[in-house]
């Protein structure tokens, strides 16, 4: 190797030295930075409320309720896993899909998150939980999700009623589960239960009376039967741990079987005395109780006669209610 050559060589290291402090020193960012700590893609956080038990401002007396959320009218497409930041829970200078206007106020809130709701309604789909769960951990799930990422709880040992088998206490109980195992958000809960009916007939009256009417019961026996029996139910939790390849394919697979008609998730939860509190329909095999013949079917009738299948209520969980613990993600 002559002079030349070696000079050479050294210009060319010490070109590349140079380039390298320069792609450090102006390019990289190396300062450190808190997690959460951008809000714009802070979802979930907890920053615009002073404590986690504190709810947000109470909804004016002639605020939304269900009724105007998306579920019913379809006006808005809710997407809380990017837009449950503090602006759009709370307002900001912008119009964002969570302040519902109404004639007594233009920035109104909904009802369910002003009064720091549990469970927000978010979509119904023609699946059951049991289907949800089979899909995301079958083939066409891709690997995605683990049976560590699901709680799924059958009809064997699933019951909606009062007290501790109501909606809100099951999901609570199964959160909490762990308390020292703190989540990332978001976290979806699936619900069907197999209502308390008769027969087809009965069945085809209910969903009659049902085209009516907001919301209706899932139970057609007398008020002393209904009261005293629970009803079978599936129940499926998603966590996502913030991961976006686990949120694309769950929210993916539910807008792809979300329901034109919303009818057969339109049903209270049995005994609930809340009936914005909806657990969709389950369809399993007959089954007597007391005697009495229990027929869980779930039908839709339309131009194509009666189609029979199951339908889910699908519920974001607030990470800002007080009886759980949902660390916030981000987008």
């Amino acid at each position: 190797m002559n002079y030349n050559e070696m000079l050479l060589i050294i210009l060319l290291i010490i070109t590349f030295i140079l380039l390298i402090f320069h792609f450090f020193i102006n390019i990289c960012d190396l300062s450190i930075k808190e997690p959460f700590n951008v809000d714009t893609y802070e979802v979930g956080g907890k920053k615009c409320i002073n404590q986690v038990n504190e709810p947000f401002p109470p909804t004016p007396a002639a605020g939304t309720t269900l009724n105007s959320l998306s579920l019913k009218y379809n006006q808005y497409d809710y997407n809380y896993h990017t837009e449950y930041t503090c602006d759009n829970i709370i307002g900001s200078t912008t119009d964002n899909k969570y302040n519902v206007a109404n004639k007594e106020n233009d920035n109104n809130y909904t009802s369910e998150i002003s009064n720091n709701k549990l469970l927000l309604h978010y979509k119904c789909i023609k699946k059951s939980p049991k289907e949800v769960y089979d899909y995301l951990t079958g083939e066409d799930g891709e690997g995605i999700y683990t049976s560590k990422n699901l709680i799924f709880s059958g009809t064997e040992t699933c019951n909606i009623g009062v007290g501790e088998n109501s909606l809100d206490n099951i999901v609570i109980s199964k959160l909490n589960d762990d308390l020292n195992n703190q989540r990332k958000g978001p976290v979806y809960v699936f619900v069907a239960q197999a209502n308390l009916l008769r027969n087809i007939s009965a069945q085809k009256e209910f969903m009659t009376k049902g085209l009516n009417t907001n919301h209706y019961d899932g139970c057609t026996y007398d008020s002393q039967f209904c009261n005293s029996n629970n009803a079978k139910c599936q129940i499926l939790i998603v966590y996502t741990n913030g991961e976006k390849k686990k949120l694309n394919k769950l929210i993916s697979y539910i807008t792809q079987n979300t329901s034109k008609d919303n009818s057969l998730c339109n049903i209270v939860c049995h005994n609930h005395p809340n009936e914005n509190s909806l657990c969709g329909c389950l369809e399993t095999d007959s089954y007597t109780i007391d005697g009495k013949n229990i027929n869980p079917k779930c039908i839709v009738i339309n131009e194509n006669g009666v189609e029979h299948s199951s339908f889910s209520m699908v519920y974001f969980v607030n990470p800002h209610n007080s009886n759980i613990r949902i660390n916030p993600w981000n987008w």
